[in-house]
């Protein structure tokens, strides 16, 4: 293959047409674009079980609204480094 050939682009906080946003867009050579949406473990929208079902109808507008035959939803965990000190104290 010709070098080039496979650009590849990462954009964040897409806008759609309806204005929302989503978190990253990734296109490389033929593959893409790939939606990808970030949360933390506390959102309301994980948490929330309404929400949550409002939020997966959500993602599908967002596959929809870019085209996208693949997206991935990551959702983190994130303690706090007091939170980590405190339970290494506890420890000791």
């Amino acid at each position: 293959m010709k070098r080039g050939f496979r650009d590849s682009d990462i954009k964040r906080e897409v806008q759609l047409h309806d204005d929302r946003r989503l978190d990253l867009l990734i296109s490389y050579g033929f593959v893409g674009p790939i939606m990808l949406e970030l949360k933390l473990l506390h959102n309301p929208e994980i948490t929330n079980a309404s929400k949550r079902k409002d939020y997966k109808d959500k993602i599908k507008k967002y596959l929809l609204g870019t085209s996208s035959e693949h997206g991935f939803y990551l959702v983190f965990k994130v303690t706090s480094v007091l939170i980590l000190l405190k339970d290494i104290q506890l420890i000791i």
